[in-house]
């Protein structure tokens, strides 16, 4: 539990992008789960305002437990599908871990994210079949190996960021 899912979502904290003031790095957890990374990226980042989004009514009824019994005053949840879910506003930061294949988190977190936001996927081997399925408009901008205490397994942190030189067609 610790090494598998709580330091393994910490490990993301360097690599989140600050925001502007007026955003403050929101931040969107797709297909939460049982609240990681999103759950422990709010506890150690306060001023980031953190939404959780999952399909599953169990697993948000379970994270808004977590919330309310945690005092988090930055964290919100939304029970919805991604492809259903219409922000107030977009977010700096979509980030996922354990979600789907890269080409289908990108078509389901580009509306969500702002224009220069940043997408994260947190992946284990590094898929090389899905990024070559990556749509023409996004690009990815690091691949960055984690180390995470107690895990052998392989852990890599993806980030994308709209590839100005091409447009969607």
């Amino acid at each position: 539990m610790v090494s598998g899912h709580l330091l393994d979502s910490l490990a993301a904290l360097p690599h989140l992008p600050p925001g502007d003031e007026a955003t403050k790095g929101s931040l969107l957890d797709l297909g939460c789960g049982a609240g990681f990374p999103g759950l422990p990226i709010a506890i150690c980042q306060p001023q980031r305002p953190v939404t959780l989004l999952d399909s599953n009514q169990k697993k948000t009824r379970f994270v808004q437990h977590a919330i309310a019994q945690l005092g988090l005053k930055n964290c919100t949840v939304e029970h919805c599908r991604a492809e259903q879910f219409i922000p107030t506003e977009r977010f700096d930061t979509v980030i996922c871990r354990a979600y789907s294949a890269l080409a289908s988190f990108i078509d389901q977190a580009d509306p969500l994210v702002t224009p220069t936001g940043t997408l994260i996927a947190m992946k284990g081997r590094i898929p090389t079949d899905e990024l070559a399925e990556l749509p023409s408009h996004w690009a990815m901008t690091a691949c960055t190996p984690l180390a995470i205490p107690g895990m052998t397994q392989e852990r890599h942190l993806l980030t994308f960021k709209r590839n100005p030189a091409a447009t969607p067609q």
